[in-house]
């Protein structure tokens, strides 16, 4: 199951015209501890995966799916954030 979505304080518009300059410190913070964490998932369920693939502790498909769904979960974040 996805993380929920953290809605950044101090965040300007998301248009293609977004300056990094215009974002306060702690909006990009936020940027980066969001990253931070949906990274960390994507790595530890891919390293989980390849784990179970090799010793069978829990269906392959099951395993797959999860690290499938937190890379989903952190490219909707890197295309909102694409723009800035």
């Amino acid at each position: 199951m996805p993380a929920p979505i953290i809605t950044r304080r101090n965040e300007p518009d998301s248009g293609p015209d977004a300056d990094w300059t215009t974002w306060t410190d702690a909006g990009i913070e936020q940027m980066l501890a969001d990253i931070g964490y949906r990274t960390a998932r994507v790595t530890a369920a891919i390293a989980w995966h390849q784990h179970n693939k090799n010793d069978r502790i829990e269906t392959i498909e099951q395993s797959r799916r999860i690290a499938l769904d937190y890379i989903d979960d952190l490219r909707g974040l890197l295309n909102r954030d694409a723009t800035r």
